[in-house]
């Protein structure tokens, strides 16, 4: 794990010291004006017109990196109109153009993109090799050209790239078609296993394979994949400690393995989370030596995931049973809603937060329940609590300042949620909120459903389609009760 941190370290250094283009400053506003005027007519122009103005930049300035990497552009619209085949031809001349300046750090910088780009064409084809080999290629070139001494990070490098082409392909294929490429690279890997040693090439990029096939199946709804694979993965984890108990890397690969299923467990199966993070505890208590404080860290790591446990075992002990007092330091957006209030409605709580993407996300979806659920007895709260932000008068939203002022930090969720034009008021609570003790908050974006006599019925955490039909359904399920 060292030597390849001390590896990835290197890469980026030299990444960070290849001289970058050089532009003269009187050129930076006609080139930037240029550039602006290039990627219009690359989005809105026909496509064989847009081809032509690109080509005819490239010429006018052969040396400019941005402007030769706006063929992504192209490559990004063909591919958008399912014409796979031109896509795929643009693409092999962007990575060539990349591959032909070793010494451009901006050009280098995109090979990944590029290259799982081109690797997911060419799976749309069902060209497999041609696939393969674009995501082979460049690795084997910075093997050579740039990198000599870092393999094994380049194949992780690699591994990455195709994960990603895997989640791609099965986004528009389905999970099995994202999974056998996973699965193949995973079958290639098992060739010799039975004498991988704990700090082997091998055993460590076969994890990583495994790891990314249940992150995969996780998130394309597959859990008893998940639980097969997580079986699998464990299974191997604990035999390798078993075997060579001195192992300072069996016991990180045991950490790594456990943290990942703790993780994926802890808000659906809690009691189970707990009990595995403890016996992963147990297991990796030796004595080190050269590794002792990587061990050390990663399981403090672990234990840092008790606290989320507890809160998920309180969260599913609460289904079914009359919700904790909905009261806060303050309301925003709209008036306080005392209990009399809410009495005899299907309450909707929304935990979120400024900071949270996927919260924000969601929001489209919450509103349009309020529009068509409102007149029939709905009500959304939303609560969120103070992490340390403030309303930016200049930029006109809000800022992170790391010191948690309950005061500007409402101002700040107040105007926020003015500017959106949500339709409902929202709870800003201490940081220490007893609303998120209470309905057991283990992540964000998380909706508590109340029916009418005051017991909770759904609890959930995440945005996903499936998320909000599960939400959308209940709430009409309780409506009519």
């Amino acid at each position: 794990m060292v030597t390849v941190r001390a590896r990835l370290l290197s890469v980026l250094l030299l990444l960070s010291i290849l001289p970058a283009p050089s532009v003269r400053g009187a050129d930076v506003p006609n080139r930037a004006e240029r550039l602006r005027k290039l990627e219009t007519q690359l989005r809105k122009a026909p496509i064989p017109e847009a081809i032509q103005a690109l080509e005819a930049a490239i010429a006018e300035s052969p040396d400019d990196s941005p402007t030769r990497m706006k063929r992504m552009e192209i490559v990004l619209r063909l591919r958008s109109e399912n014409r796979f085949e031109e896509a795929a031809v643009e693409g092999e001349k962007l990575l060539d153009d990349a591959m032909s300046h070793a010494g451009d750090r901006d050009r280098l910088r995109t090979l990944p993109f590029v290259s799982s780009v081109l690797a997911g064409l060419y799976a749309e084809l069902g060209q497999e090799e041609k696939g393969r080999a674009a995501l082979d290629r460049p690795m084997a070139w910075l093997n050579e050209v740039i990198l000599p001494a870092s393999s094994q990070f380049l194949k992780g490098a690699r591994l990455r790239q195709l994960a990603n082409v895997a989640g791609w392909v099965a986004k528009r294929k389905g999970f099995a078609a994202g999974d056998d490429l996973l699965s193949r690279e995973q079958r290639k890997l098992e060739v010799g296993r039975e004498k991988w040693a704990p700090e082997s090439e091998g055993l460590g990029h076969w994890v990583d394979v495994m790891e990314s096939r249940i992150s995969l199946a996780d998130r394309s709804e597959q859990p008893d994949v998940v639980r097969s694979l997580s079986a699998e993965l464990d299974a191997a984890a604990e035999q390798m400690l078993k075997t060579n108990p001195g192992s300072d890397r069996a016991v990180l690969t045991m950490l790594e393995v456990r943290t990942n299923s703790v993780d994926r467990m802890y808000r659906d199966q809690p009691e189970a989370a707990l009990a595995l993070l403890k016996k992963t505890l147990e297991q990796t208590e030796i004595e080190s030596t050269e590794n002792r404080q990587v061990i050390d860290r990663v399981r403090e790591q672990l234990a840092k995931y008790e606290p989320r446990i507890q809160a998920a075992i309180i969260a599913k002990s609460l289904t079914g049973r009359p919700a904790p007092e909905i009261k806060g330091a303050g309301w925003v957006n709209g008036d306080a809603r005392p209990p009399e209030a809410l009495q005899g409605k299907v309450v909707l709580l929304d935990f979120w937060a400024l900071w949270c993407g996927p919260c924000i996300a969601a929001f489209p979806e919450v509103t349009a329940l309020h529009q068509e659920f409102h007149g029939q007895g709905l009500e959304i709260v939303g609560v969120t609590r103070s992490y340390g932000f403030e309303w930016d008068e200049a930029g006109d939203e809000p800022v992170f300042k790391e010191n948690k002022d309950l005061p500007k930090e409402t101002d700040a969720v107040g105007r926020y949620m003015k500017k959106k034009a949500l339709p409902f008021p929202s709870i800003v609570d201490e940081h220490e909120s007893s609303m998120f003790t209470n309905y057991g908050v283990t992540g964000i974006p998380q909706s508590v459903l109340i029916d009418r006599k005051g017991v909770i019925r759904l609890l959930q955490v995440g945005h996903t389609e499936a998320h909000t039909k599960a939400l959308r359904d209940k709430i009409v399920e309780l409506l009519a009760e």
